[in-house]
């Protein structure tokens, strides 16, 4: 059985955990990294990645990589910009990394994503 007072930390532990993942979107795309999310809301990084996994169905660094995708998709998206100056301004190491963490995440390579995109706002 929980005590009263440890489910209290418990549910404050989840606010705090939760609250991180509303963090505005440019800090979230590049950071900060799940150790600096923990001290930020007073929590130990295991604590702090249980819950948050727990709150948003993912790991923190998973949950980050996401983001920075999914700026990337709306950057191809928006047409414009250079796949390789896509993937360093979302914070990706290389070009290579994004197109292939890309391509697990959509399914199609940037450049394909990008082509179809374009394809599309052409007939609309």
């Amino acid at each position: 059985m929980v005590s009263p007072k440890s489910q209290s930390t418990q549910k404050a532990g989840r606010e705090r955990v939760t609250a991180t993942g509303r963090v505005d979107q440019p800090h979230a795309i590049y950071g900060p990294a799940s150790p600096e999310l923990s001290e930020l809301v007073g929590l130990h990084p295991r604590h702090f990645s249980t819950l948050f996994r727990r709150a948003f169905g993912v790991t923190p660094h998973r949950y980050v990589i996401d983001q920075r995708l999914a700026e990337g998709a709306r950057l191809l998206a928006n047409g414009g910009q250079d796949i390789a100056d896509i993937a360093f301004r979302v914070g990706f190491s290389s070009q290579s990394h994004f197109a292939a963490a890309f391509r697990q995440a959509f399914g199609k390579t940037p450049r394909t994503y990008a082509a179809e995109k374009r394809i599309v706002s052409a007939v609309f």
